[in-house]
């Protein structure tokens, strides 16, 4: 008899184990949803033309442009975009191609005449950016992606960070970079912006001491 209901109790608490763990999964499962949901409703849609995106086949070989935005907002028909670059993209072979477009790269805007390619996107937004360089540079684009400074380090910091190796100690006042030790350093998405950013990349005086430090650059 104890056997029997020693097996029985041990059945009894086994089914209520699994339903516990059963409905602790379904309810991590969807508020997981919920949060997914509420973060990719924060995103920033770009609306493209109909019809001036290349149609694509799925894995088959396809073209994305890629846009670098300055500004805080993903649309901002005052502003420029600095780095345009298209990164072909082909399933049948592991490594892509990138190719980086430079922003005073004249073309002929459609409407508009001989531009900078960067002035097709102040002047139509995306749907020209794409539409001069299918044009005139004869690459059908089958995607696109913007990002702007809160994006980017965003991304970083989805990813963890970026490792990148600095030859030696690096500073630049105007942006905020400052890595104290030449090496491989991991940078989070601010850091990482920084650096992307740099303009005015100094090293120490003195390489073989750099502390305290003594930037090649008159004090402020």
């Amino acid at each position: 008899m104890r056997a029997r209901f020693g097996l029985r109790l041990f059945l009894q608490r086994f089914v209520v184990a699994c339903v516990v763990v059963s409905v602790l999964f379904a309810a991590a499962v969807a508020v997981s949803d919920r949060y997914a949901t509420h973060e990719y409703a924060k995103r920033t849609t770009v609306r493209i033309d109909d019809g001036i995106l290349a149609a694509g086949a799925p894995a088959k070989p396809a073209n994305f442009l890629l846009i670098g935005n300055d500004t805080t907002g993903l649309i901002d028909d005052d502003k420029l975009p600095d780095t345009m670059m298209i990164v072909h993209v082909d399933p049948a072979v592991r490594t892509p191609l990138l190719v980086s477009l430079p922003r005073d790269l004249i073309l002929n805007v459609p409407g508009y005449g001989l531009r900078q390619i960067n002035a097709a996107y102040a002047l139509g937004g995306a749907s020209l950016l794409i539409k001069t360089i299918e044009t005139d540079l004869r690459i059908p684009i089958n995607h696109y992606l913007e990002v702007d400074f809160a994006g980017f380090q965003t991304i970083v910091n989805a990813i963890g960070h970026l490792s990148v190796w600095f030859p030696t100690p690096v500073h630049d006042p105007y942006v905020g970079l400052d890595v104290e030790h030449a090496g491989c350093v991991p940078l989070n998405g601010a850091m990482a912006l920084a650096y992307a950013r740099s303009r005015h990349y100094y090293v120490p005086d003195n390489l073989t001491d750099p502390a305290p430090w003594s930037w090649n650059y008159p004090a402020q």
